[in-house]
């Protein structure tokens, strides 16, 4: 892998990123990618990449969960939120997200997956967008609001 010049910096790109945090804790990130790039049936694994946003997810299924999304890698730059922008690129909705922490991996250990409720997690999306709405509307009409509506109510 080679890192590639980003908006005029020398900064590594998701993938270097990746790259070199698996290989400190001794996996080959290289080789997961090609596992999601590379998948035969019966299996469903998606990379979304933009210079911004990098992704792993498959749906995965177990006797507890069901079927879920299961988020095996995620990095972002897009500064919308890793939740937003997997809910922006997932195919369709399964009830169950689950994310691979990787500040708790460990070498020989297996994943140690963490569920969420996708409605849940959209409306904590919907929330941070409402505030940001909200915040925005509210200071405008608040500057716009006229006062000889208070004028007129006092004369009479």
């Amino acid at each position: 892998m080679t890192s590639q010049q980003l908006d005029g910096d020398y900064d590594l790109s998701l993938i270097d990123e990746a790259v070199i945090k698996y290989h400190a804790k001794g996996l080959d990130f290289v080789e997961i990618l090609d596992q999601y790039l590379n998948f035969r049936p019966p299996y469903e694994r998606y990379v979304f990449s933009t210079p911004q946003v990098l992704l792993l997810v498959e749906r995965a299924h177990n006797e507890e969960q069901g079927h879920f999304w299961y988020i095996m890698y995620a990095a972002s730059r897009s500064g919308s939120g890793l939740i937003a922008d997997f809910m922006k690129f997932a195919p369709y909705k399964l009830d169950t997200v689950a994310f691979s922490r990787y500040r708790i991996m460990m070498l020989g250990e297996p994943d140690k997956l963490k569920y969420h409720n996708w409605n849940k997690l959209k409306r904590i999306v919907d929330y941070g967008r409402k505030q940001i709405t909200t915040t925005t509307t509210s200071t405008t009409s608040t500057t716009s609001t006229p006062t000889p509506t208070s004028a007129s109510s006092g004369v009479g």
